[in-house]
């Protein structure tokens, strides 16, 4: 040792706590992490409870030292680990020092944690470190990437039978160098075996009172991925270098001796005898850095010793035990050869005999105490070296005894020991060299002892990495048949888990990866399940009615286990309605595509078949019924019989996990999407006419697939002509049904996705076809309103005369005009405007709240949009638009005129209507669709006037001729009520008192609940986006706006964004960003059907999810927006505004 060390030796231990401990007592542990306890455990309880632990302990009692120094029962360390220190951070810069330090200085200081870094501190420690040089054997493990760990090894060792002191001494000197200790023994210090344990003690107040250090190993382990890190290859090296140690020292014969006493006795050697004491006596210090190399070294022994073991066993003893047996058989054996024979075998036994014992000395000096150390590395590395010896040794550690301690640790606090152990179990359970598990007694008996946690730490551990590999050990615990029905159930249930939905996740890549390894559990369910049903019907044909009886078999198993599934989750759960329900299982099946994408031939051809008559289907169904009848069957066993298409809800049943397959298919890493299109595209029209497709649960699954593929798809497999009878088959339909309000109606979103689809294939003939639909319906629309809705008949049925009104015609022309123009002469359109709209104040005494929520004005919004689109097109396409255009521009703007004008009148009127408790929602509702569509055309309008031509003199002159006002005085009026009473509602669902101006009613407070809005923050915050984008267009006055920001700070960060203009600040774009945002957008593309509700939550819960939203508060961006995109108006259902407002109606486009 230094100077500083042996004058330390002199004294005694009263001296040095007096003379130099006292002062530094209180302050040592907030510069170490010095351990006043090393036990962490949390299998004592499980001990108490487990009543077969008592016949088993008796046999371990080697093996658990409960009189160990570091151990205290949980309660203990819980209560002491609260007073604990906060760990020190690492790897931040120092100030330079006048004097030069040395390399080894410099980064101890410049690694210090910052709050260490007093000048005082680091005066005292370069003091003490002016004289410090690292060991020869730590500059080159620490510097050299490429040096020969075996040829150093080999140099070394040999000095150990010359001079074991300084032997010791440079090995000692290693681990201290690699826990960045400056203290240092010398060749007299480790002299004595028996001192290890003094000297060990006064190294660790030395380390103490060093205050500034690095623990370097760790650290190279944690940066061995940064290029030119400084120490980059410590970490590898000293792994090797630990490892290959007694390899060496076993070619040097230092691993075992002849013993002096009997010359025909093998015994562990010296070497390994001191380096035993010495690692065992740092293995227990307060110094958690000690602990863990010296705990590491000790593993990575135990490495080699595993593999020697068996090798001497295997490739010696079993090689010449056959050749004395061999030799024994001849008749004349040689007596020489015999005896060779049987000294070798001897002396080979007697090698194993010793290396058992140093295996057994390793466990119980080390490994007993370190798996419950306080440390999770410390843990985590136990746990990691014993999978190895599992492995490497089977014989010896592949027992209850050693396999018990993953089974505790699966209850440990630290999330990277309980990552750690369920990464190995699922190695315990597979075969060395093949990928089939094997059933094994202690395995076996271990798993049913601890499977209970294991399903909990599947179902409900906090970090999902760790539910994962719980999922991994139990998908190959059911390949034994370890697991129950109802255990099965459980597990697959999760596949349903809502939690995972990833509209709702940031997280979703790593919530993907925990279905698809559920997926992957379930399906190895399946095939097991499959396999024992073909085994208890083994009198099965091989085909009936042109179906392969096995493919048939396996998918319906596959369909019942998810049905059986989805009906364990929601066993449990609150109410779900429908579309949730059809979301989860879609989802389900997509992630399931990779295992059954390959059976959906088989799905098509039972969708298309006639399976009522098919001889197979109804053997397997009456099989299935006589069972059901005779046996009393649990509700959570696993029911294997196959369920077919049989009827309405299991033909839904099979579409939706048919969509969810297509689905699945389009993700790029399973590259199934070839495959499947080969077999789904050719039956596709054979699907669509032999399903009952005026039911919208039948029609929405089969569209929904049809989406999923491209024009390119279809064209790469020669079925391009398909494409006109399928969308024949849909328009039919389409006109043929009558279609409600998207928040109730599921055909509504539907076949607005499909049209749109079709649209992007920009195939001029299928397009026509939605064209003269539109004629079609504009015909009849002008018939309906001439005989039905005709003012001068006196009428009692409004409200179902208002539901065909919509239902028929006006929700079909809206659909079909988010993505084709819609015009209508002037006849139709002032039958519209007087016959209905003008008479909704009239009529609204017959409405109830489901006619009233089907009234939209979206109809309105669109005439007007694709007006202004088409004279649009014509200023930028002629060049002299002046004089080209007629000059009179009244018939431009009579037919958007007529309709601001009708909408104005319409809010004044509503706002006139007497107000009861029984219609104000009704009223309230009628009110907010009138005025959002008047101020979505208003904007749509102003649009247009800024993005004239700086000479279209005439046409801004005609606008202001033509829109004396925009919104009427008492128009605006109703928009600021309409705005206190979604700011009330809002209000009252997240309980804020609202600040109010003196003359507003104070029945604000109290409103009644109301049902028409599935999320009143969304609509609340949309409404204010609209009213910000009139105050810029100075349609609305300041008084309006300091009313709207009164309440700004009251009503969450969003609102306050939008009232202060902020919502657009962002920061300076990156790649990162860039990359994320393409990510995040890809995964909306790919993602399954969502409900409204859902969707529009991510509105209200994202500042700037929809790009549309913030379009009417800057209007740099509107002009910007309208400009790339040629193709459709400024402001219109899909691409712009509208959507972006009323995103009821919202559809997913690119």
């Amino acid at each position: 040792m230094t100077a500083v060390r042996r004058s330390t030796r002199i004294r005694t231990k009263s001296q040095v706590i007096e003379e130099d401990y006292d002062d530094e007592q209180n302050t040592s542990a907030q510069h170490v992490e010095s351990d006043k306890i090393t036990a962490k455990t949390q299998h004592e309880e499980e001990e108490e409870q487990d009543p077969g632990e008592s016949e088993e302990s008796s046999s371990e009692d080697d093996y658990e030292d409960q009189d160990d120094d570091d151990y205290v029962d949980t309660a203990t360390a819980k209560r002491k680990s609260r007073k604990r220190k906060p760990k020190s951070a690492s790897n931040t810069s120092s100030k330079r020092q006048k004097k030069k330090p040395t390399s080894a200085q410099k980064s101890a200081v410049s690694h210090a944690p910052a709050y260490h870094r007093s000048k005082k501190d680091q005066d005292q420690y370069l003091e003490i470190a002016k004289d410090f040089q690292p060991t020869e054997l730590f500059d080159i493990l620490s510097t050299s990437e490429d040096v020969s760990i075996e040829e150093l090894l080999r140099e070394w060792l040999e000095t150990y039978s010359e001079n074991r002191d300084k032997f010791l001494q440079e090995f000692i000197n290693l681990l201290l160098n690699c826990c960045g200790s400056v203290a240092r023994v010398e060749d007299h210090d480790v002299h004595s075996n028996e001192s290890s344990n003094e000297t060990i003690g006064e190294i660790q107040l030395l380390f103490q009172r060093q205050k500034l250090h690095e623990f370097y190993l760790l650290i190279s382990k944690e940066n061995k991925k940064r290029k030119n890190f400084k120490m980059g290859p410590l970490y590898q090296n000293f792994a090797e270098f630990m490892t290959k140690l007694l390899e060496v020292a076993n070619d040097l014969q230092l691993l075992y001796v002849e013993s002096d006493e009997d010359d025909t006795q093998i015994v562990t050697g010296n070497l390994v005898l001191d380096l035993l004491t010495w690692l065992s006596s740092f293995s227990v210090c307060k110094i958690r850095c000690f602990r863990y190399i010296s705990t590491l070294t000790l593993y990575l022994f135990q490495d080699y010793l595993t593999q020697q073991a068996v090798n001497l066993e295997k490739n010696y003893l079993a090689k010449l035990s056959k050749q004395l047996s061999l030799e024994e058989k001849k008749k004349r054996p040689n007596n020489k050869t015999l005896e060779k024979l049987e000294s070798t075998i001897a002396e080979t036994q007697g090698s194993k005999v010793v290396i058992d014992s140093i295996i057994d000395n390793i466990v119980k000096l080390c490994f007993v105490h370190r798996y419950k150390d306080v440390s999770d590395l410390i843990r985590s590395e136990s746990m990691l070296h014993l999978s190895i010896w599992i492995k490497n040794y089977p014989e010896y550690f592949l027992k209850v005894t050693f396999l018990k301690y993953f089974g505790w640790l699966l209850s440990d606090n630290s999330v990277s020991v309980r990552l750690q152990v369920t990464k190995i179990l699922p190695h315990l359970i597979i075969q060395n060299h093949n990928s089939k598990s094997t059933d094994n007694s202690a395995i076996r008996q271990v798993f049913e002892r601890f499977k209970t946690k294991i399903l909990e730490v599947a179902i409900r551990d906090v970090n999902l990495d760790v539910r994962i590999h719980s999922i991994q050990v139990l998908t190959e615990a059911s390949s034994l048949g370890y697991l129950d029905d109802s255990e099965i159930l459980i597990i697959s249930s999760l596949m349903f888990d809502e939690e995972f939905d990833p509209f709702k996740t940031s997280s979703f890549n790593k919530r993907s990866k925990f279905l698809s390894t559920v997926a992957k559990f379930l399906a190895r369910v399946i095939k097991e399940k499959f396999d024992e049903f073909i085994k208890t019907h083994e009198d099965l044909p091989k085909e009936v009615d042109g179906l392969e009886v096995g493919p048939v078999v396996q998918v319906g198993i596959f369909i019942k286990i998810l049905n059986d599934s989805l009906i364990y989750h929601l066993k449990d759960c609150a109410e779900v309605d429908s579309r949730t329900k059809i979301r989860m299982l879609t989802q389900a099946a997509e992630f399931l595509s990779p295992y059954i994408s390959t059976h959906l031939k088989t799905i098509c051809n039972l969708l298309i078949s006639d399976t009522e008559s098919n001889e197979l289907i109804q053997k397997l169904q009456n099989s299935a019924n006589n069972n059901s009848d005779d046996d009393d069957v649990d509700d959570e066993e696993l029911d294997i019989t196959p369920l077919f298409p049989i009827d309405r809800n299991s033909t839904i049943l099979y579409l939706n996990v048919f969509h969810g397959l297509c689905a699945g298919a389009n993700n790029p890493k399973i590259q199934t999407k070839d495959s499947v299109k080969e077999i789904v595209l050719p039956l596709f029209y054979d699907l669509l006419n032999a399903a009952s497709i005026e039911s919208a649960d039948i029609l929405c699954p089969l569209l929904e697939s049809f989406i999923t593929f491209s024009l390119d798809d279809w064209i790469s497999i020669g079925y391009e002509t398909e494409l006109k009878k399928i969308t024949d088959k849909t328009i039919k339909a389409f006109m043929d049904s009558t279609i409600g309000n998207s928040k109730v109606d599921m055909k509504y979103d539907i076949f607005a996705k499909f049209i749109h689809h079709i649209h992007h294939f920009e195939k001029k003939e299928l397009q026509e076809k939605f064209l003269n639909q539109i004629a079609t319906l504009k015909i009849h629309l002008k018939k309906f309103l001439q005989e039905k809705m005709d003012p001068n008949n006196s009428r009692d049925d409004y409200k179902d005369l208002t539901c065909s009104l919509y239902e028929l015609y006006i929700n079909k022309l809206t659909i079909l005009g988010r993505d084709y123009p819609i015009e209508v002469d002037e006849e139709l359109l002032q039958l519209f405007l007087n016959n209905f709209v003008s008479r909704i104040p009239i009529m609204f005494q017959d409405f109830d709240d489901s006619t009233a929520q089907e009234i939209n004005f979206k109809m309105l919004v669109l005439l007007a949009t694709w007006n202004l689109e088409k004279w649009r097109e014509i200023i930028e396409k002629v060049r002299d638009y002046e004089n080209s255009i007629s000059k009179d521009l009244r018939s431009v703007w009579k037919p958007i005129a007529a309709i601001i004008g009708r909408l104005n009148t319409l809010v004044i009127s509503l706002a006139a209507t007497n107000e009861t408790f029984e219609n104000i929602n009704s009223l309230f509702y009628l009110k907010w669709s009138a005025c959002t569509s008047l101020m979505d055309i208003i904007v749509a309008i102003k649009i247009f006037e800024l993005k004239l031509p700086a000479d279209a003199t005439t046409w801004r002159y005609s606008m202001s001729e033509q829109f004396p006002f925009y919104l009427h005085d008492n128009a605006s009026k109703v928009l600021l009520k309409i705005f206190l009473y979604l700011e009330s509602l809002f209000a009252k669902q997240v309980d804020v008192q609202l600040e109010r101006v003196a003359d507003e009613d104070a029945n604000l407070n109290d409103l009644p609940e109301t049902g028409f809005f599935e999320n009143i923050e969304t609509e609340f915050l949309l409404f204010t986006v609209k009213l910000k984008g009139l105050m810029k267009l100075n349609i609305l006055d300041e008084r309006f706006a300091s009313r709207v920001a009164l309440n700004k700070e009251k009503l969450g960060p969003l609102f306050k964004k939008i009232v202060d203009d902020t919502i657009m600040e962002n920061p300076e774009p990156n790649k990162k960003n860039i990359q994320k945002a393409k990510s995040n957008q890809t995964q909306r593309e790919k993602a399954p059907l969502q409900p409204n509700s859902e969707r529009e939550t991510d509105h209200a819960n994202t500042e700037n999810n929809d790009p549309d939203i913030p379009m009417t508060i800057d209007l740099e961006p509107i002009e910007e927006s309208s400009q790339n995109n040629s193709e459709l108006a400024p402001i219109e259902e899909h691409p712009t505004v509208v959507d972006a407002i009323d995103n009821s109606d919202e559809i997913t486009q690119d």
